[in-house]
């Protein structure tokens, strides 16, 4: 807030630390939120909560009026992430990596397409193209240069398809504008 950063703030939830963790997780979050931050309930993974975790995270979710933020099938060990959020998720969750899902998944929400952080956890490509639903691009928090993201989205497409252009890449860079529309309006000054 003091350098005038956008961020919409999501604390991963996850019973790795056992249920009392996975409970003051969720109570952060709630906390959070109820506070006036900005943000969505945080999951880490579907793969490191149990199903009653899965289901008080979407519910405490439901009841402020926002989101959840997931990583889903970033890797083999996740393959039954949409089986385990089956009914769970809406159109405002955003589903990080997405590599191992199907193509008809059925899960609502946002995949959020992480070119470099997948290639750098050696998970696979996920191939975002396939999806029905909304495509947004993100770093996975391995840096934070969207244009760098935006590139290797398009390089990644084009591994795949030599007839790709990057104006899908660019669609993808877009739709995470909607997460934060005033975005829109900022200006960036390059310095060599």
């Amino acid at each position: 807030a003091e350098v005038g950063v956008r961020v919409l703030c999501a604390y991963g939830v996850t019973d790795r630390h056992g249920a009392a963790g996975a409970a003051a997780a969720l109570a952060e979050n709630e906390r959070f939120l109820r506070a006036g931050g900005r943000g969505m309930v945080g999951i880490h993974a579907a793969f490191t909560c149990h199903q009653e975790t899965l289901e008080a995270a979407a519910g405490l979710a439901a009841e402020l009026g926002v989101g959840v933020h997931i990583h889903v099938a970033e890797g083999p060990g996740d393959v039954a992430a949409a089986d385990q959020l089956a009914g769970l998720t809406t159109d405002a969750w955003l589903l990080a990596h997405g590599v191992h899902l199907s193509d008809d998944h059925r899960l609502r929400g946002t995949v959020l397409h992480n070119p470099r952080s997948n290639l750098n956890n050696a998970v696979g490509y996920a191939d975002p193209r396939r999806f029905r639903g909304p495509v947004a691009l993100g770093t996975d928090g391995i840096g934070a240069n969207m244009l760098e993201e935006f590139r290797l989205a398009y390089f990644m497409h084009r591994s795949v398809d030599v007839t790709a252009t990057p104006e899908t890449a660019w669609r993808w860079l877009e739709t995470g504008w909607d997460l934060v529309p005033e975005s829109r309006q900022d200006q960036v000054t390059w310095s060599y």
